[in-house]
């Protein structure tokens, strides 16, 4: 990455140029490093969007993150794993998962547990896309503000 600067004669004004140089000489993209989380229009119009606290955006964009196109209704996420993602308290983080369920945005797939030998995440179905080769529910569209 290189930058330019240069002065016009008629303003004597900088600008800056910035140009991106690929070392390796083509423009393919690293799929490994070039994901990203997708927020449909329709998705952040909606009423149960709009209604959503800032902590509970935020996990859902996480919930988006695990989401990698054929893993939906595998998607694990605890409390304390939510927590950490979103360097809160676990109370705060299992209040986010509860708004997102209430509106419809994600459903539990599989409830998780944790006992002395075995700690299981719940597994969670996120209802923007589709599960189980069906379509995508979409139910946070439906959500409605209670009166």
């Amino acid at each position: 990455m290189y930058l330019i600067n240069f002065s016009k004669r008629s303003s004597m004004a900088k600008h800056s140029i910035l140009i991106t140089i690929n070392p390796m000489g083509n423009n393919r993209r690293n799929k490994k490093t070039d994901s990203f989380v997708q927020l449909p229009r329709h998705l952040i119009k909606s009423k149960a969007y709009r209604a959503l606290k800032p902590i509970s955006r935020a996990m859902f964009v996480e919930f988006l993150y695990k989401y990698i196109g054929n893993n939906n209704g595998e998607i694990f996420m605890s409390v304390r794993m939510a927590a950490e993602l979103l360097s809160c308290a676990n109370n705060t983080a299992q209040k986010a998962i509860k708004d997102l369920i209430d509106k419809g945005f994600i459903i539990p797939r599989l409830k998780g547990s944790f006992t002395l030998k075995q700690r299981h995440a719940t597994e969670w179905i996120v209802t923007l896309h589709g599960y189980n080769n069906q379509i995508a529910t979409k139910e946070y569209m439906k959500w409605t503000p209670p009166k």
